[in-house]
C-alpha cells in the first residue's frame, strides 16, 4: 500500500519529462559602488524582462524566492563568489531517490 501511495504521489509531483520545467534554479546579480553593495538572488523564471520592469506570469507557479542582501564595499572581499557564474554549474543538484 505504501509503495502504491508513493508512486501515485510521485507521479503527481515529479515527472521526469518535465524536469527542466518543474525544478527551478537560482540566479541573481551583484552591483556595488565604492562604498556599498547589493546582492539580489532569486528563483523567478524569466525575471526581469530586459527592457522594462514587470513581474512575469512564470513567477506565479510554485514557490519563488527573492533575497536582497546589502553589504559594505570592504565586506566584498569576504564573500566567496568563486563558484558563482560558472557555465553549467549544478551546485544545487541532488541525487533523486525513487520510491520503491
Amino acid at each position: 500500500m505504501s509503495s502504491q501511495m508513493a508512486n501515485r504521489v510521485d507521479s503527481r509531483i515529479y515527472r521526469p519529462e518535465l524536469a527542466a520545467v518543474q525544478f527551478g534554479h537560482t540566479k541573481g546579480t551583484l552591483f556595488f559602488d565604492g562604498q556599498t553593495g547589493v546582492w539580489l538572488v532569486h528563483s523567478v523564471p524569466k525575471f526581469p524582462p530586459p527592457d522594462h520592469y514587470q513581474y512575469p506570469d512564470s513567477g506565479t507557479d510554485y514557490g519563488q524566492t527573492m533575497l536582497c542582501m546589502t553589504f559594505t564595499y570592504a565586506q566584498l572581499k569576504d564573500i566567496d563568489f568563486r563558484e558563482r557564474g560558472k557555465p553549467d554549474d549544478n551546485v544545487g543538484d541532488r541525487e533523486r531517490v525513487e520510491p520503491d
